[in-house]
């Protein structure tokens, strides 16, 4: 994920479930990769935390890794990686910890 580079444009980019379980540099870091990879006005879905931390979870007993940046930080990494910011859906904690984002 880090390194992707398709070589072509989609008209969605999904990172749900995934993207979280990057470290917060990383995430940002994942921006440009998004843009790379996005025609025009293409959807862009990921999950994200409430606020900015790292949460640690378990799934079959083993420890799992997830971390958010704050709404402020992933709306200025939108904005200077010329992502549109209108919401499609934008629903804090109505997954649990994670927060479900579309933008178009």
């Amino acid at each position: 994920m880090r390194t992707l580079s398709l070589g072509r444009k989609f008209n969605g980019v999904l990172a749900w479930d995934s993207f979280f379980h990057l470290c917060p540099e990383d995430q940002r870091l994942m921006f440009p990769i998004f843009r790379t990879h996005a025609a025009p006005r293409a959807a862009l879905m990921f999950t994200s935390g409430p606020a900015y931390g790292v949460a640690m979870g378990t799934y079959r007993g083993e420890p799992l890794y997830h971390a958010s940046l704050d709404g402020q930080e992933y709306r200025g990494l939108l904005d200077a990686n010329g992502i549109n910011r209108t919401p499609v859906r934008d629903r804090p904690g109505a997954l649990g910890w994670r927060r479900g984002s579309q933008y178009r």
